[in-house]
Parts: C-alpha cells; sequence; structure tokens
C-alpha cells in the first residue's frame, strides 16, 4: 500500500514539474518573440528616420564623429598603417634604395669611359682630328663618344629621379593624423550646418572634398604609384637594366684606363694606339653601342618618367571623380 501510495505521489510530482516547465519555456519563448517585435520596431523606426533629411545628417554625423574620435586617438593611423602603410612603405624604400645603387653605379661606369674619351678632346682637335687622320677609326670614336654623352646625361637623371623619389617618400610618409583630424573636423562642421547655413556648408563643402583630395594624394595615391612602378620595373625592367649595366663595364673595361697622374699627350697616345689595335672589334660594336644607349634612355624614361606620372594621372583621375560622385551622397 505504501509502495502504492509513493509511486503516485512521484508521478504527480514529475506531472507538476513537467507543466511548470512548460509554463517557463512559454514564458521565455514569449519573452524572446517580444524583444523581436521591439527590435523589428526600432529597425522600422530606424529606417523611417533614415530617410528623412534629419534622419540622414544625424547618421552621417554620428559617423564622422566616430571616425574623429579614431583619428584624434590615432587608432585610425594605426589601422591604416597595419593593414597598408607599412608593407608599402618597406616594399617602397627598398625599391628606391636599389634603383638608386643601380644608377650610380651606371653613372660611375659611364663616368669611367667618360674621362678616357675627355683625354681625346683634349687633344688639338679631338675626335674630329682623328676622323681627319683615319676615317673609319674617327667613325667608331665618334659612335662611342656621341654613346658616352648620352648616357651620362641619363644616368644623371636617373640618380636624380631616385633622389626626388626618396625626398617625395619620405615627405608623405609623415604622420597623417594631424590632416585627418583637421578633415573630419570640417566634414562635421559642413554636415551640421547644412541646416542653418546651407550657403556656408556647401563651401566648406568643397573645402573638404579638396582636402580630402590631398589627403588620399599624398598618403594613397603617391604610395600605391611607386609601388606599381616597383613592381612593374621588378618584373619587365630589373633584368634589362642590368644587362645595359653589364654592356657598359665591358666597354669600360675594354678601354684603358685613365691615371690621374701621368703625362696628358702619353695617355692620349695610348689611348689612340688601342683603338688603332681594336679598330675591328670596335667598328663591329658600334651598333651594339647604340642599340645599349637606346635601351638605356627607353627603360629610364619609362621607369622615373613616364610610368610614374601615368599611374599618379590615371589614379588621381579615378579618386578625384568619386569624391565628386559619393563624398555626400
Amino acid at each position: 500500500m505504501e509502495n502504492s501510495d509513493t509511486r503516485s505521489i512521484d508521478q504527480s510530482s514529475l506531472q507538476v514539474s513537467t507543466d511548470n516547465q512548460g509554463s517557463l519555456d512559454a514564458i521565455q519563448h514569449r519573452k524572446l518573440e517580444n524583444i523581436s517585435i521591439k527590435i523589428r520596431q526600432y529597425y522600422n523606426t530606424f529606417i523611417k528616420f533614415s530617410d528623412t533629411e534629419d534622419g540622414r545628417i544625424v547618421i552621417k554625423l554620428s559617423i564622422v564623429l566616430l571616425l574623429y574620435y579614431l583619428s584624434l586617438t590615432g587608432l585610425l593611423t594605426q589601422l591604416f598603417s597595419v593593414t597598408l602603410h607599412d608593407y608599402v612603405y618597406q616594399y617602397n624604400q627598398q625599391y628606391i634604395e636599389t634603383a638608386s645603387y643601380d644608377s650610380l653605379r651606371t653613372l660611375e661606369v659611364v663616368g669611367s669611359i667618360k674621362s678616357i674619351l675627355t683625354l681625346l678632346q683634349s687633344l688639338s682637335g679631338g675626335v674630329s682630328f682623328i676622323v681627319d687622320i683615319d676615317v673609319q677609326l674617327g667613325e667608331s670614336l665618334s659612335v662611342i663618344n656621341d654613346v658616352t654623352d648620352q648616357a651620362w646625361k641619363v644616368s644623371l637623371t636617373s640618380v636624380g629621379a631616385t633622389k626626388a623619389l626618396s625626398l617625395i617618400h619620405e615627405t608623405v610618409y609623415s604622420s597623417m593624423q594631424p590632416a585627418l583630424v583637421s578633415l573630419f573636423l570640417l566634414l562635421g562642421l559642413s554636415i551640421a550646418l547644412v541646416c542653418f547655413f546651407p550657403e556656408f556648408s556647401r563651401r566648406l563643402e568643397r573645402l573638404v572634398k579638396t582636402a580630402l583630395f590631398i589627403v588620399l594624394f599624398t598618403h594613397l595615391i603617391v604610395p600605391l604609384s611607386i609601388y606599381a612602378t616597383a613592381k612593374v620595373s621588378e618584373t619587365h625592367f630589373h633584368s634589362e637594366k642590368q644587362s645595359v649595366h653589364q654592356h657598359y663595364s665591358e666597354l669600360d673595361r675594354s678601354l684603358p684606363q685613365h691615371k690621374d697622374h701621368g703625362d696628358l699627350k702619353d695617355q692620349v697616345a695610348a689611348i689612340r694606339e688601342h683603338f688603332q689595335n681594336n679598330l675591328t672589334k670596335h667598328t663591329s660594336n658600334t651598333a651594339s653601342y647604340s642599340l645599349m644607349s637606346i635601351k638605356h634612355l627607353l627603360y629610364t624614361g619609362i621607369e622615373f618618367i613616364i610610368l610614374p606620372i601615368f599611374l599618379v594621372g590615371i589614379f588621381s583621375l579615378i579618386t578625384w571623380q568619386i569624391i565628386k560622385r559619393h563624398a555626400y551622397k
């Protein structure tokens, strides 16, 4: 009898527990439904508010204030540095150092050749005098002289270009935190004053667009242009430039070395004798010398002048069009 009563009590307790659990689940479900309904209501209210003019102003101003805070604390600059700037900076720095070293090496070799030919110029009449004596020898020397003069100018230009790139590189990587702080401050003012001073806000908007372009130009367009130039140079020009340098070095080694101390007439006579003894070799290589000069001019012009200007122009045009179309949409 007692066992039967005990089983009955246990079953009743289990039933009560099950009913209580069901009630709790139902309450929890209703709470979740209420929360979901409130979230939908808030979302719908936000959508309706964002469709109004005041709502768009508030949303824009909130985003700008957040960006202003991030730039003021330096977090935005750090994020930009970690994601892009540090890698591009290191790659560009390595490229500029390598390009500068290669340009100086070529300039030194060409300078050595030029010093030897300068000795011939010190002779009465120079190369023209030799042309009168030996037409074939003179033609060969004229080609080498023209090639050397051209190579000297091109090499000097490339050295100057790498120095300019290095200066620009260091300048654009200065801290952009003050620029970002000023930019977002002006942007916030232009948005906040649009309802009270619309004409002043429009003028401020144009100023902000210009400032935004300047910031992007100095800290994004120029570094990416240098980076793209470095990639193209590494892929297409590096081996060719090394080949040109090697040809100049071979020409330099084939000539008698200039001595700073020694009789000038004796050195000129030795150089003239060398060319006469190696007339066939130099004459057969005149076409190669000319081609080498053309390659040197072509690669230097493309790498340090044409390609950077083209990339900066294209990136600037695209950036400005994006700013004009979407900055205040």
